[in-house]
């Protein structure tokens, strides 16, 4: 009996921190996790105009990315040298 209540605590323990992880990489086009992204944009680099300017052009060049919590932006890992071609100034 006490081995299924150790099981059960452990099941949603993990449930739990998937969840967590998710709500990090939220925001954005894209809908994948930190697995297969990496970062692009890093917010202390970015200013609200230059972060504006750069999801604009990774949306006309139909790049998926997310936007974490606190403004950093991140792109697919197979995409990362289009985007780099394409979005950094």
């Amino acid at each position: 009996m006490k081995f299924k209540h150790f099981l059960y605590i452990i099941l949603s323990l993990s449930i739990l921190n998937g969840c967590s992880n998710h709500d990090e990489l939220e925001k954005g086009r894209g809908t994948f996790t930190e697995g297969v992204v990496t970062l692009f944009a890093e917010f202390e680099n970015l200013t609200k105009e230059s972060q504006r300017a750069l999801l604009e052009k990774l949306d006309e060049n139909n790049i998926d990315y997310v936007v974490d919590n606190q403004g950093s932006v991140f792109v697919r890992k197979r995409d990362i040298d289009k985007a780099n071609s394409c979005c950094k100034q």
